[in-house]
């Protein structure tokens, strides 16, 4: 029998992780795991309880968007969601509207 969490179910669980984050029941830290080598984990905060044990979360601090992964799997998805938003985020806030250029 599988453990695997369905989407549904693992969105619940972002939703309820970011609670406990703001509630206090959940901290976030810079430390990578000891086997991380990728800079895109300079973007992200991993997600431990209140016993150091680590969630299979990390929040980006870009976004703050929470993101799931498995620690035995590739973090392929994470360093994806670091280079959207930090390429995002290096976009100006406001542009002009065209009209201003036209004449």
């Amino acid at each position: 029998m599988s453990n695997k969490l369905s989407k549904s179910q693992i969105e619940d669980k972002k939703k309820r992780n970011l609670s406990k984050i703001k509630e206090g029941r959940l901290c976030t830290t810079k430390e990578r795991p000891t086997s991380a080598k990728c800079e895109f984990w300079s973007n992200l905060l991993r997600i431990k309880d209140m016993n150091g044990i680590y969630e299979p979360f990390v929040q980006c601090i870009i976004c703050q968007q929470i993101l799931s992964y498995e620690v035995k799997t590739r973090t392929n998805s994470l360093n994806l969601h670091a280079q959207s938003c930090t390429k995002k985020s290096s976009l100006p806030k406001s542009t002009m509207p065209i009209d201003n250029y036209v004449k």
